[in-house]
């Protein structure tokens, strides 16, 4: 299912020369009106966005840093080619709590992406190199993610109530503060190491179900999983155990063959498991084709957006 949006913008919004060299927009939908902004304006476009907005995002890159300081806000991208190319604040320490946002389909190539005091927030088809928490400013609860890749650490430090579904993990660290009822569900994980302080043995804070985890050295709890450790420390119920990596370094799968590793429950370890498979490929509405057209005659923009399901 298709759905096309037309938008007419005046030359007060972009220029005609700025539009033609813009390759990537920012779509500000809000309440089935459609404001347009340039791919240097997406922190503008965030200031402009109230509660319940979406932005759509095609494919390009957006420069600069951005902060998402509001709750009940969507960012939608167009996949991996969809770039932000700075870092990116999940709030920040001097703002309150922000709840019910959803981010889908980006590439955040800065450093970090930062997570103060939020609450049902949603991640899903995006890739982010370090995810990390503000814990000092108040805890993270209940942030999901979905089919995502994260490419260098995430750190667990002030977050209650993770649970991840379907995605790529090269390093998982717990650090220092809480990491409460943390849950990884079809997962391929590079290293989970034993840290300093490392007490949560039988308190079964972190929970892994049907992963496929390449360095295990933790004490959690771990079900129907694949690992490559020489020392099965932890509670472990139906689990493989080997000393071969099943992961590359791009944290794919590199057994002879997957179905060798179904776990007593019938159901396939890692990312290839469960009912949503590891896509990067937007589930939810995103722009998947936009074009600008320049009417000299009138002195008007006329912007075409295909928002596809």
């Amino acid at each position: 299912m298709k759905k096309i949006l037309f938008a007419i913008l005046f030359l007060t919004m972009m220029s005609i020369q700025s539009v033609k060299a813009q390759s990537s927009i920012v779509a500000l939908h809000h309440e089935g009106n459609v404001t347009l902004y340039s791919s240097t304006q997406l922190q503008t476009a965030l200031d402009a966005a109230v509660e319940g907005d979406t932005l759509y995002l095609s494919e390009g890159t957006f420069s600069g840093d951005v902060k998402l300081v509001k709750s009940n806000i969507c960012i939608s991208g167009a996949g991996k080619n969809t770039i932000l190319a700075g870092n990116l604040w999940l709030g920040e320490s001097t703002t309150a709590s922000i709840e019910n946002n959803t981010l889908e389909g980006l590439n955040i190539l800065g450093s970090n992406v930062w997570v103060y005091s939020l609450k049902n927030c949603k991640m899903s088809q995006c890739q982010f190199n370090t995810m990390r928490s503000g814990s000092s400013e108040g805890y993270t609860t209940e942030l999901l993610i979905s089919n995502c890749f994260c490419k260098e650490e995430l750190t667990m430090q002030g977050m209650i109530g993770i649970a991840a579904f379907n995605s790529k993990f090269v390093k998982l660290s717990k650090r220092a503060g809480a990491a409460g009822g943390a849950s990884f569900t079809n997962c391929n994980i590079g290293t989970i190491p034993f840290e300093s302080g490392d007490n949560y043995g039988n308190d079964n804070t972190r929970i892994f179900t049907n992963c496929i985890i390449n360095d295990w050295g933790t004490k959690a709890t771990c079900v129907n999983c694949y690992l490559r450790t020489s020392e099965a420390a932890g509670s472990l119920t139906d689990c493989y155990v080997s000393t071969t990596a099943a992961l590359d370094d791009n944290m794919d799968c590199v057994l002879d063959n997957l179905s060798d590793y179904v776990g007593n429950d019938g159901k396939v370890v890692g990312i290839t498991g469960g009912d949503n498979p590891y896509t990067l490929t937007p589930s939810v509405p995103h722009v998947s084709a936009h074009s600008i057209e320049v009417d000299a005659v009138n002195q008007k923009l006329n912007v075409t957006l295909t928002i596809e399901n």
